[in-house]
């Protein structure tokens, strides 16, 4: 009986080995094979190539970062071209992209998928896109047919293979299509607009508040807005909905909600922007300054390029998949953005009377339903019933919970859901416009998402607050509405001259950084949940300084690390009683000498992340216990600082300051070592942007992610936005989110502008563009983006010459 065991023991040791041989055998062939994909796949950047759509030759040069320079005898023509070049560096990218707003990932990945597409498919993209498209001026459509003809140019003569993730995912690239750019817009509203989570959020909140907390952790803003008189506001929480509804019966219909939504959905973001007028600048003309956050990935969002026709010059950041400059310059204008965090979302309560049926204040009403039908690779299709009220689609459905509780369902209720959208016949206008005047001609047509637009021409700086804002009835659009009382239809939208503007002020600067916009004497309701205050602080004392303003100034200070949190707080913790821990002496004393600047090469910037890390969870979780986690958003470390002060009422706060910051030096002693001396901010406050496909596979994931160490933190000029609250994270302090571009636009000489992004041009991780600049973004370092025909070739530029195909 031995033998016999030990003769199937060796048979099974030898067929396992034949196996693990076998799977290494295949894993090498595959990482070979990709590799050989990925080493023919780099576009062709030189020569000559015939491309439909185009009326005359254009002639692209790349300079040595790879970024192209379009010369064109039309608009239509360079728009062709880019798409052209769009889909050459960045094709994959695009194609997620339409894949996502379509809800069309389970067809590459499988059942996977599914949840992800029943959300998306929920909204009903497409249909509102298309809708679109039909309302748009010519003009915009014209310039949609010309890109996606370049795409298309590219898809059916390309002389290389596909991207390399079409062969992993093993599946062809359909054509493209105007609808598919819209998408990018749309989505982009949803995601930079505020109210749904926060609403959904803060309503189980409040049913687990009493007043006196609720009181507690109500932020008292007085930082000046940055239009309008100051004033103070009280921000946050909203307190629970005053309907009919028991406020548990609200919670559960929230909690079902946060499960349906996308987790991306009214996300928000953040970014800076300024602009000092000529008589504040050494040159005389205006100065402009923009640096748009946004999640942090590899390829970037953005992609540089430059325009030049004989009417026409466009300067700036693209979005792959859209023909038009979102930010940038066009030789005469310059504007920017920063996201204002309107609550254009509501959630609205509605009332099942009978299948099918809902409750308004005039009886009942038939629900509107459409049949989904989601393609599932490897699978079955699975069908996904849409419903829909007045007030939007009914996001509170679940598979599998087709019975909601009480009979209520919650709609969405949002502008980036509204069906004629022409925000893209705005933005084209704005690119087109010589001067202020037109820009705001044409901002009634900009609807969604809202924005803080900053503009400059050559004797105008201008803020101004574009977009839809709702005109709600007697629902404060804070939190849940009933729907079938009436209060929760929105009556119309804020008329566009009523909007915040701020056009050459005095004080000779505009400034935003997603800080208040408004002071609280503005009629209609904007927020009610403004980001914490901290870097509009910091922007605005840098102005504050009166000396004529240049470039260089100007790069220093959108790449500034100084700490305004670290101003606010800091005195405060090291005046209260010390922890226990062997290092807190010392950290205390490191901290107590450090200048607040959150650089890479110091102990100090990461002991002060971890103490307020620490303090965030220990605090928040004391007052709020198992509701902590709904209460976040804008405003939470204001909240928190406000709490930490030596006049605040919660004296537990304070108390909690000594030992939160021996729990944060235990921490920081398993991630960094024992010995302060050796802690770098820099080592821990990493931007890995990671490719959503290559960064999935072993060996490959390694070579397709670009890690820099970067300075700043969440609160500076500089933003280096952390996973902070995480209470396990394996990388809590990760740069995760972050101004992917840069931009210093000079209106006395439009090419003097400095620009910098994040990630190189190019989507493929072996290419030259794949990660050229990012050391170069991390160290704050900025280029330029001009230079003729002659000048560029001079430098070593690719010429390659697209001529029409017969």
């Amino acid at each position: 009986m031995t033998t016999v065991r030990r003769h199937w023991a060796k048979r099974l040791l030898r067929g396992v080995g034949w196996t693990v041989l076998g799977l290494v055998a295949v894993l090498v062939s595959a990482v070979l094979a990709i590799w050989l994909w990925v080493r023919t796949t780099p576009p062709r950047l030189e020569g000559q190539l015939a491309l439909p759509g185009l009326s005359a030759p254009v002639e692209v040069l790349r300079d040595g970062e790879g970024v192209p320079h379009i010369f064109a005898a039309s608009l239509e023509d360079a728009w062709t071209a880019l798409g052209y070049l769009h889909a050459q560096d960045r094709l994959f990218q695009m194609e997620m992209g339409r894949r996502i707003a379509r809800g069309r990932l389970a067809e590459l990945i499988g059942s996977g998928g599914v949840g992800f597409d029943r959300q998306m498919r929920t909204f009903g993209l497409p249909a509102l896109a298309e809708a679109s498209l039909s309302a748009l001026d010519p003009e915009t459509r014209r310039a949609l047919d010309a890109y996606a003809a370049g795409v298309n140019g590219w898809l059916t003569n390309r002389t290389g293979w596909l991207p390399p993730e079409y062969y992993l995912l093993w599946f062809d690239p359909e054509p493209w299509t105007p609808v598919d750019s819209l998408l990018w817009g749309r989505t982009m509203a949803l995601l930079l607009s505020g109210g749904a989570r926060q609403e959904a959020a803060e309503a189980r909140l409040a049913a687990r508040l009493d007043d006196a907390t609720r009181r507690l952790i109500t932020l008292d803003d007085r930082d000046p807005p940055s239009i309008g008189p100051a004033g103070s506001a009280n921000l946050l929480p909203s307190p629970a909905p005053n309907g009919t509804l028991a406020p548990t019966t609200v919670a559960t219909l929230m909690e079902r909600t946060l499960t349906a939504l996308p987790s991306w959905v009214g996300t928000v973001m953040a970014s800076n922007a300024w602009a000092l007028a000529g008589g504040r600048t050494a040159t005389g003309a205006p100065i402009l300054v923009n640096d748009p956050h946004l999640g942090l990935s590899a390829p970037g969002v953005w992609y540089l390029a430059r325009i030049v026709t004989p009417t026409r010059e466009l300067v700036g950041a693209t979005a792959p998949g859209v023909p038009l400059h979102v930010l940038g310059h066009n030789g005469r204008i310059a504007w920017g953005l920063t996201t204002t965090g309107a609550d254009t979302q509501d959630l609205v309560i509605e009332r099942e009377t009978r299948p099918g049926f809902y409750a308004t204040e005039a009886g009942e009403a038939p629900m509107q339903t459409r049949t989904e039908r989601i393609a599932v690779r490897f699978g079955e299709p699975v069908e996904h019933v849409v419903r829909a009220t007045r007030h939007g689609p009914v996001v509170s459905d679940l598979p599998g919970q087709a019975d909601a509780p009480d009979g209520h369902v919650v709609a969405l209720q949002a502008t980036a859901l509204a069906p004629i959208d022409r925000t893209p016949d705005a933005m084209r206008r704005i690119l087109m416009a010589d001067r202020w005047e037109e820009v705001a001609a044409a901002l009634p047509l900009y609807h969604a998402p809202v924005q803080n637009l900053f503009v400059a021409d050559r004797t105008t700086i201008a803020l101004t607050m574009p977009g839809r804002i709702p005109i709600r009835g007697a629902g404060n659009g804070t939190q849940p509405q009933e729907g079938w009382t009436g209060a929760a239809t929105w009556r119309g939208f804020v008329d566009a001259d009523a909007l915040p503007r701020q056009v050459n002020p005095g004080s000779g600067s505009v400034w935003n950084g997603n800080n208040r916009l408004v002071g609280p004497d503005y009629p209609h309701l904007i927020t009610a949940r403004w980001s914490d205050p901290y870097r509009g602080r910091r922007i605005r004392e840098m102005l504050a300084d009166t000396s004529p303003y240049t470039l260089d100034r100007a790069e220093r200070e959108v790449t500034d690390v100084r700490s305004p949190l670290a101003d606010a707080v800091l005195d405060s913790l090291l005046a209260s009683p010390p922890g226990t821990h062997a290092l807190t002496n010392e950290a205390r004393a490191i901290l107590a000498r450090w200048d607040r600047r959150m650089t890479r090469d110091q102990a100090a910037p990461l002991i002060f992340a971890a103490w307020l890390r620490s303090l965030n969870q220990r605090v928040f979780q004391d007052l709020l216990g198992e509701a902590a986690t709904e209460f976040g958003g804008g405003g939470r470390m204001a909240v928190l600082v406000q709490l930490l002060q030596p006049g605040s009422s919660c004296a537990a706060c304070r108390e909690a300051i000594g030992p939160a910051l021996d729990t944060a030096l235990t921490d920081l002693e398993k991630r960094a070592g024992k010995s302060i001396s050796a802690w770098r901010w820099g080592a821990h406050h990493v931007a890995a942007m990671e490719h959503p496909a290559l960064g999935r596979l072993p060996v490959l994931n390694r070579l397709a992610r670009i890690v820099v160490e970067t300075p700043g933190w969440d609160d500076t000029v500089n933003r280096g936005q952390t996973p902070f609250r995480g209470p396990s994270s394996a990388m809590p302090f990760a740069h995760v989110h972050g101004a992917g571009f840069r931009a210093i636009y000079d209106l006395a000489d439009l090419s003097r502008s400095r620009l910098m992004v994040a990630t190189g041009q190019s989507g493929h991780p072996w290419s030259p563009h794949w990660s050229d600049v990012s050391q170069r973004w991390a160290d704050g370092q900025h280029r330029t983006l001009t230079g003729s025909r002659e000048s560029l070739l001079a430098t070593g530029a690719r010429r390659l010459n697209l001529t029409p195909r017969p």
